[in-house]
């Protein structure tokens, strides 16, 4: 009983401190790579030479990529991914 009721009590402390340090340490996404990949033409044939479109659109976040990469993408939608990657760099 007395085994019973300490690992109850550790279970109890750990979750409350998993529970604390969730709502502490908290990072916000960063949700550029998605808003990216969703103006990708999502073709997903690695011409632009990553793993398909969101591979592209991580390496246009990181800065290791360009739009430009992308074989099949529309001018309009280059001028959208410039816009994402503009406004971000001003929220920062």
């Amino acid at each position: 009983m007395v085994a019973i009721l300490t690992l109850a009590c550790v279970g109890l402390a750990f979750g409350l401190i998993l529970g604390f340090a969730d709502k502490f340490c908290y990072v916000a996404p960063d949700t550029r790579v998605e808003n990216i990949n969703a103006h990708l033409p999502q073709v997903n044939c690695g011409a632009c030479g990553f793993p398909g479109c969101h591979g592209l659109a991580e390496a246009i976040v990181r800065g290791d990529g360009e739009p430009e990469n992308c074989k099949p993408i529309k001018p309009d939608q280059i001028a959208l991914i410039h816009e994402i990657m503009d406004k971000g760099l001003e929220s920062e």
